[in-house]
């Protein structure tokens, strides 16, 4: 039996139950937006093909889209766990509306899993897009990596004085952006993208309304401290949406500040 040291990731209490178009129509929108048709209109984005710009809007679209063909999907099958998997098992019939959720679970239920790791793909992706638009408003005379959000923010975590007048940008890169690289750095990279270490997986159920990826790597070594990791799409949802929003405000109070 492996003995487990600690546990990391997404493992805030939860709420008892979630609304899935209630989060879905929260996340609907890009936050970026503001900050996108502000750089556009001033012509800041002076080139014909702005790159930046159109890969953020179309990365954001494959994710959201992503985000809510799963927590649709997801929402089906917690409906078809509660109310239907042992229905016809035991000798029961299914009632109209059981029949039609069982009928949308056969359809879906192979691809929930790959909905989930299209999430997480596709968020990390969205985080790179997103810092190459802060080209445009940090100015200092070093500056940090713009095509990567781990380099971006191993740059500040690196910086021992203050950033110039981006200290607070820095900061906030530096202090609230845990979430990215527990859980969802390290589960994209070592566990879903590149030959990562040996490791149990539970894609599943731990309460009746959460569906998480539930990651323990596999150690031999005694002195090495085994760990749990855990990603729920939600709590990621919800951290993303808090960071995109932050940014487009810090971006536009700057740039309307000196232009």
């Amino acid at each position: 039996m492996i003995e487990i040291n600690r546990i990391r990731g997404h493992t805030q209490k939860r709420k008892p139950t979630v609304n899935v178009k209630n989060t879905i129509k929260e996340i609907r929108h890009n936050p970026l937006f503001p900050l996108i048709s502000y750089l556009k209109e001033n012509d800041i984005l002076f080139v014909t093909i702005q790159d930046e710009f159109t890969k953020h809007i179309q990365t954001y679209e494959f994710y959201f889209r992503s985000v809510e063909r799963f927590l649709k999907n997801m929402s089906i099958s917690r409906r078809w766990e509660n109310n239907c998997k042992y229905v016809l098992k035991y000798g029961g019939k299914y009632s109209k509306q059981q029949k039609l959720i069982s009928e949308k679970h056969k359809k879906m239920k192979f691809y929930l899993e790959l909905d989930f790791f299209n999430c997480i793909i596709y968020a990390r992706i969205l985080m790179d897009r997103t810092i190459s638009l802060a080209r445009y408003f940090i100015d200092e005379k070093i500056l940090p990596s713009f095509t990567s959000f781990n380099d971006h923010k191993k740059y500040f975590l690196k910086q021992k004085n203050i950033y110039g007048k981006h200290e607070d940008y820095a900061k906030y890169i530096r202090e609230k952006t845990e979430w990215f690289d527990v859980p969802l750095k390290v589960i994209r990279d070592k566990f879903l993208v590149h030959a990562g270490p040996k490791h149990m997986q539970i894609f599943g159920w731990p309460d009746t309304f959460n569906l998480d990826l539930i990651v323990q790597p596999i150690s031999q070594k005694q002195d090495s401290q085994n760990e749990i990791i855990i990603i729920n799409i939600v709590n990621l949802a919800g951290e993303i949406k808090t960071f995109l929003t932050w940014f487009a405000q810090y971006g536009l109070k700057y740039l309307k500040k000196s232009y």
